[in-house]
C-alpha cells in the first residue's frame, strides 16, 4: 500500500507528510473495502478511526484523544483519576450505529428491553437503522440527549438499567 500511495501521489517528502498520510489512509481504506476477501472488507473501521483522528488535526496524538467513542485521557491511561464517565468500566458496552454493524449480545439485550418497554422494533441482534431509531425514541421519551448512542446515561435510564 505504501508503494501504491507513493506511485499515485508522490513521496511524503514531495507532497508533505500530512497530505501523504491522509492519502495513504484513504488508499488503504479503499483497498480493504474493495478486497475480494470479504473478511478484509469488515476492517475498514480501522482506517476510519485513523481518519477520525486526522480530521481533528491532532497529528501528535496529544491527550485527551477521542477515537471510536472512547475518550483517552492521561488519568485513564495511568490509572489515576475516575474513569466512570467512560464505558470502559461498565459491564455494558457503548452501542451505536457503526460499520461494521454491532452484533454483540448486548444489542439483542437492548432490543428486547426496548421492546419490553413499549418501543416497536424487530429483535435481530444487529444495531442497524431500526435500532438507532428505537434508541432515539427511547431517549426522547425519557428526556435524554437524543443521539442514538447507548452509553452510560442511556443504559442507566429507568427501564434499561437492569440487565435482562
Amino acid at each position: 500500500m505504501h508503494d501504491r500511495t507513493t506511485n499515485a501521489f508522490g513521496a511524503p517528502t514531495e507532497v508533505g507528510e500530512h497530505l501523504w498520510m491522509t492519502r495513504d489512509i484513504a488508499t488503504r481504506r479503499s483497498g480493504l473495502a474493495n478486497h475480494s476477501n470479504t473478511l478484509l472488507n469488515k476492517t475498514v473501521y480501522r482506517m476510519d478511526a485513523l481518519q477520525e483522528i486526522i480530521s481533528t488535526g491532532n497529528w501528535s496524538l496529544s491527550l485527551p484523544l477521542s477515537c471510536r467513542d472512547i475518550q483517552l485521557t492521561e488519568s485513564l491511561l495511568t490509572g489515576a483519576g475516575d474513569a466512570r464517565a467512560t464505558d470502559l468500566e461498565s459491564p455494558r458496552p457503548m452501542l451505536r450505529l457503526r460499520v461494521p454493524m454491532d452484533q454483540q449480545p448486548a444489542v439483542r439485550e437492548l432490543q428486547v428491553t426496548l421492546m419490553d418497554n413499549g418501543i416497536s422494533l424487530s429483535i435481530d441482534g444487529v444495531f442497524g437503522d431500526q435500532t438507532e431509531r428505537a434508541v432515539k425514541e427511547w431517549q426522547n421519551t425519557n428526556g435524554l440527549t437524543v443521539d442514538g448512542i447507548v452509553g452510560p446515561a442511556t443504559w442507566a435510564s429507568p427501564g434499561l438499567d437492569e440487565p435482562i
